[in-house]
């Protein structure tokens, strides 16, 4: 009798070796798809052109469609025939099915190639953020598999044989000191911060030298500026009140009081952008420490880097000023500090971060539910837990009230309030009792893109977390129950804060139930995700695509930007230090280094200068109509125009009004 079919392939497989001969066929998937993926991945690359209307319009000439198809075929063939060839050889081999199963597992991996020249084209995804996100998670999701199943398979002879090869040059001496390189982590997150911190403090501090930052980091300026000059009016900030009213009705911000001696020693805007970058990329630190309690350095390590480069984070920092983003490094220093049972540092972090926000305290009863319920420090957890809802409920319900007229910024949840009230308690009373109403406000294609720009970036490892319901509540109760306030489910606004901290805490807790190989394939996905997400929408891989808030970023200084800053410049020294200035939305924050400083989109109030542009088209809101009456009516007389920027004084002479005023016409 002539051999069975399954010997001609695989030569010593016996007509019923069905194990056999199911290696074989893994294999050849194996190698065929991840050839396909490879040849697809290069023959994107060879392609030239803009392919954007291909991958958005499927329009591409035939000739390129043909190429794109043969060589993505022909690479899979090649590997499929070069498997095939294996067998050939050792046809007398019982163990080669075994083999190659073994060589097509371990380059599994590769198949993400075919990924990579449509991730990194930030052209083409541009207001297509729902196909991106997509095509991002399958590609994460697909080489975690890969890699999982490459590390299991583990390594072949030939790579064993190389690397005995590669450490057999390393000197002797060098080697012996490896294993006390385990402070290499730290100092690796270490130094990363501090470009991080370099990095953004110099941008956000030229955005704002190139007189482009905006009213948010007026109020804030002119709160520490009333803060550390000791102002009779608790919390005073007229950019957003006027010569009367308490930013304390708004937010709980007694941070204020720390930061104000480092503002007291160089007074300005500035001096708030880098504290917030400082504060920000530090808290890389304190992540670290906290995930080397529950997985090894080296991951730990990988995880305090991919914090640096999240997208999210990016967004909040080039947005202006705010305390929120500040909270991060203070709950992470005391969730730290609690874990490794550091209580003195976990008392001073607590109050500190009690005193950054209020909702930034609520953020500690999480820890505290999170000692709680894991039993690693209930007793602490629940004091904690009740401390952080306790001073949350103390200043949002209570005493913030007090100073306005109810509870502020309850717009963002119309909604969800019922009627005849006007609380966050409301809020909280339509989740529980009307939760069917309180999901269709959920189902929401923005709500959704906005949870993808947070999670895919991190592989989907945080809601994999037993935990991870715990660790979304802020995100769910501070930004997704949000109705019609689009800067609560946008990443480029400081909102995102109530987001990332936990999400990070939750992903280390992930993980932490992970094998070595699971482990490594889930970080393996976490940096590919994290590399995609960051190049489309962070700051550091490209600048294209970069928000602040609602408009895009203008990155580092150009001729335009001087001319702004010596404009600027020239009105600064004819205007007094204390005068009371009005001004316009982009320039009111170079002039709130003062007790009086007022938005012309909210008020002149008893303004003696407006500080404006000198063009229609950078005027926002009513701004022109605002300038165009006052030095019509002659309450202002023009003192000094100085393209693109123009100065005038209550009372002053108005021989240059008409002269502007025709410029608008």
């Amino acid at each position: 009798m002539g051999r069975p079919v399954s010997d001609t392939v695989t030569g010593h497989l016996s007509s019923d070796d069905g194990g056999s001969v199911a290696r074989v066929t893994r294999a050849a998937l194996l190698l065929g798809g991840t050839g396909l993926s490879v040849g697809f991945g290069l023959a994107f690359v060879l392609l030239k052109g803009d392919l954007t209307a291909y991958l958005t319009a499927n329009v591409l000439s035939p000739r390129a469609r043909a190429f794109l198809l043969g060589f993505g075929a022909a690479v899979s063939l090649v590997a499929v025939a070069g498997g095939g060839l294996y067998l050939w050889l050792k046809r007398r081999e019982p163990t080669a099915a075994t083999s190659l199963l073994h060589v097509a597992r371990r380059l599994s991996p590769l198949c993400v190639v075919g990924f990579l020249p449509l991730l990194f084209r930030w052209q083409i995804w541009q207001s297509r953020e729902l196909t991106f996100l997509s095509l991002v998670a399958i590609a994460t999701l697909t080489f975690e598999v890969a890699l999982r199943t490459c590390l299991a398979a583990g390594p072949l002879p030939v790579e064993r044989a190389f690397c005995q090869r590669l450490l057999s040059v390393v000197p002797a001496g060098f080697r012996d000191r490896l294993p006390r390189a385990q402070s290499w982590p730290l100092w690796i997150v270490v130094a990363c911060a501090a470009g991080y911190v370099a990095y953004f403090a110099y941008y956000t501090l030229a955005f704002h030298w190139g007189v482009h930052s905006s009213f948010d980091l007026a109020l804030e300026d002119n709160l520490l500026w009333n803060v550390s000059h000791f102002a009779h009016e608790f919390f005073r900030s007229t950019p957003i009140f006027g010569p009367h009213g308490s930013h304390f009705s708004h937010h709980a911000t007694f941070f204020a009081y720390v930061i104000a001696p480092f503002y007291a020693i160089h007074p300005g805007a500035g001096t708030l952008l880098f504290i917030q970058a400082l504060l920000m990329g530090a808290a890389a630190v304190p992540l670290f420490l906290f995930v080397r309690l529950h997985l090894p350095a080296a991951a730990a390590c990988l995880i305090a880097v991919c914090y640096l480069m999240y997208p999210p984070l990016h967004g909040a920092n080039l947005y202006e000023f705010h305390y929120l983003p500040l909270g991060t490094f203070f709950l992470l220093t005391a969730l730290y500090a609690l874990e490794s049972k550091r209580d003195r540092l976990a008392i001073v972090a607590v109050i500190l971060t009690l005193s950054v926000r209020e909702d930034v305290a609520a953020g500690l009863s999480i820890w505290g539910l999170y000692l709680v319920l894991t039993g690693r420090r209930p007793r602490a957890g629940l004091s904690l837990a009740i401390l952080g809802l306790g001073y949350f409920v103390l200043m949002k319900m209570v005493l913030m009230p007090l100073y306005g007229h109810g509870e502020s910024f309850t717009d963002m949840f119309k909604g969800l309030i019922p009627q005849g009230e006007n609380s966050f308690g409301g809020v909280l009373k339509t989740v529980v009792g009307n939760p069917a109403y309180t999901l269709a406000t959920l189902l929401d294609q923005g709500k959704l893109i906005y949870l993808l720009l947070l999670l895919v970036p991190l592989a989907f490892l945080p809601v994999r977390s037993p935990l991870a319901l715990l660790f979304v509540l802020p995100g769910f109760l501070f930004t997704l129950l949000s109705t019609g306030y689009g800067p609560l489910i946008n990443i480029h606004f400081q909102y995102t804060a109530n987001w990332t901290v936990y999400l990070f805490v939750s992903m280390a807790l992930a993980l932490r139930k992970y094998d070595s190989y699971k482990l490594t394939a889930a970080l393996g996905a976490l940096t590919v995700a994290i590399l995609a997400t960051s190049y489309q929408y962070g700051a550091i891989l490209q600048h294209n695509t970069s928000y602040g808030g609602g408009i895009p970023y203008h990155f580092g200084v150009n001729d335009v930007d001087r001319q702004r800053r010596q404009s600027m410049d020239a009105i600064l020294k004819v205007l007094p230090p204390r005068a009371k200035v009005v001004g316009s939305g982009f320039v009111i924050p170079q002039v709130s280094s003062r007790p009086d400083a007022y938005t012309m989109t909210i008020g002149v109030f008893d303004g003696d200068y407006l500080v404006f542009p000198t063009e229609p088209q950078d005027f926002i809101v009513n701004e022109r109509q605002t300038v165009t009456s006052l030095l019509s009516n002659n309450t202002f007389g023009v003192v000094l125009v100085q393209p693109p920027f123009a100065l005038a004084r209550r009372g002053y002479s108005t021989d240059q009004n008409q002269s502007l005023l025709s410029r608008w016409r």
